[in-house]
């Protein structure tokens, strides 16, 4: 058994997975992730790829650049041209429902953002009962997206 199996195995028994997503705190556990991965030190950064690899298929083969300063270098790296191609048959881009959505809005209203752009439908309705006040921007498209991005500073 390699070690990636037993911790796959380990974090799949309920109680553990109900403990890890459930029992910590989130918004602390996020702050510090968010610090400590931008920590440039070597033994920090390598320790901290080397257990990000231990977790996930991480594929580095397609990053522009070989070096990292630090995980949040490795995390947020650039792509080598054509390395992630979006496909789609209908040059559309569709976008779908997502979960979450109350949880979402509230979130993006805590945060004080300009606009919330969310999935048209059952989305977009479920977002304007939490909005209070922010803008909801319902698209279906991924270039109707790009257009609201694009004209948002224009439109109160």
């Amino acid at each position: 058994m390699t070690i990636r199996s037993a911790i796959s195995k380990v974090c799949q028994q309920e109680d553990i997975n109900f403990l890890l997503t459930n029992r910590i705190p989130r918004r602390l556990v996020t702050r510090f992730m968010g610090w400590f991965s931008q920590i440039e030190q070597p033994l920090v950064r390598e320790l901290s790829i080397a257990t990000w690899r231990l977790f996930s298929d991480l594929d580095l083969s397609e990053a522009r650049k070989r070096r990292f300063l630090s995980m949040h270098d490795c995390f947020t790296r650039e792509l080598k041209d054509g390395a992630r191609p979006v496909e789609n048959d209908s040059g559309q881009g569709s976008i779908g429902a997502i979960g979450g959505i109350k949880q979402k809005t509230i979130g993006a209203r805590a945060a004080h953002v300009d606009a919330f752009l969310v999935p048209a439908g059952d989305n977009a309705r479920e977002a304007r009962r939490y909005a209070h006040g922010l803008r909801i921007i319902p698209v279906d498209t991924f270039p109707q997206a790009l257009r609201a991005l694009a004209t948002l500073g224009r439109n109160p």
